[in-house]
């Protein structure tokens, strides 16, 4: 396999205000896009501890998230990285906001 032309990183960052109730505003903001982004960085995710699943975004994975405290108004982080882009993940899943991990990614 060749080495990818792509010389520039894309990413988008998004104040979700709750990324399970406007996932779908994200995913039309994706689809209309020319050019789709390599990270993104989600905030205000609402999610919790006790939240059943992290919401899936057709194309990414996800890498990290922070779960905002019990209690806590608002907070929450999640990073996603496009499946197309090759990335390295170093650290546990902790899922917490004590011990965040890395990525790293080469030829972006």
């Amino acid at each position: 396999m060749g080495k990818s032309t792509k010389s520039k990183l894309l990413i988008w960052q998004w104040n979700s205000r709750g990324l399970i109730s406007n996932k779908s505003e994200l995913q039309i903001k994706i689809q209309n896009s020319k050019i789709k982004p390599d990270i993104l960085c989600i905030q205000e995710t609402f999610l919790t501890a006790d939240s059943k699943h992290i919401p899936n975004i057709k194309g990414y994975s996800v890498r990290e998230f922070l779960n905002r405290e019990n209690g806590q108004k608002g907070g929450g982080l999640a990073i996603f990285i496009n499946d197309l882009l090759p990335n390295t993940t170093f650290g546990e899943n902790s899922h917490s906001q004590k011990d965040p991990k890395v990525s790293s990614s080469q030829n972006p």
